[in-house]
């Protein structure tokens, strides 16, 4: 059941999610009807590892959606988990928000971040070094992607980020693309630009070969990273259209 929930955050995220966020602009109507078939795949995949930890801990799903009302309770709840059930807490917790990133005004799925916060958390308690640093790199991105009011925290997400590139030897590709992205969204002056380009040849200096457990992804992350560095005008004004825009 772990490796079919997965599979399903895997997929949308690299097949749907990625390519559908890459789409032209005057293909909008496509990009939105793949963006929701990614929340759909996500939301699929979630439902299955709420099932797997539901079985092993029964109350687990009601504990999750009280979060915002008693939050103890989950807390107690994720208390019980132990080593072994970390595949199920970070792939639902980075399902989860992966589902919200598709259609930030889905109120019930902001709701809920919370819950995927604290799953995320608890993981990092029982195995920091899970998957690598997959979960430096998703917790580097929670709190770097969410306003303060949402429980953002610039400070911590560097922190994750740092974590992620030292457990890595600076090969994460989605950890520096990640990075990239947050800097187009806070400076759009030249020197964030050249900091947006660094972290981008830095990603795909990454030789995918090097590690072939992580080959694919890598190949997919730096067709991102080309893209982001082709289609900088759209984040950095200063910069001239293509000629063919």
């Amino acid at each position: 059941m772990r490796c079919a929930a997965s599979l399903f955050d895997i997929y949308s995220n690299d097949f749907v999610q990625g390519p559908a966020d890459m789409l032209p602009v005057n293909q909008w109507k496509l990009r939105e009807n793949e963006l929701n078939r990614a929340k759909k795949l996500y939301l699929r995949g979630l439902d299955l590892l709420y099932r797997g930890l539901e079985v092993k801990y029964k109350g687990f799903s009601q504990a999750a959606a009280n979060t915002g009302t008693d939050e103890a309770a989950f807390e107690n709840i994720l208390k019980k988990c132990k080593k072994d059930d970390v595949g199920f807490l970070y792939w639902a917790a980075a399902g989860g928000m992966a589902a919200y990133s598709t259609d930030q005004f889905d109120f019930d799925l902001n709701a809920r971040i919370p819950e995927w916060k604290a799953m995320a958390l608890r993981a990092y308690e029982l195995n920091p070094d899970f998957n690598g640093a997959a979960l430096d790199e998703f917790l580097f991105i929670l709190y770097g992607s969410l306003p303060a009011s949402l429980g953002g925290d610039e400070e911590l997400a560097l922190e994750y980020y740092q974590k992620a590139i030292d457990k890595t030897g600076g090969r994460s590709a989605s950890a520096l693309i990640t990075r990239a992205e947050m800097i187009s969204a806070a400076d759009v002056t030249e020197q964030g630009y050249e900091l947006f380009k660094e972290c981008l040849e830095k990603a795909l200096a990454i030789n995918p070969d090097e590690d072939e457990s992580s080959r694919l992804v890598t190949i997919i992350n730096q067709r991102k990273a080309q893209w982001l560095l082709d289609n900088a005008y759209m984040y950095f004004s200063f910069l001239p259209f293509p000629d063919d825009y």
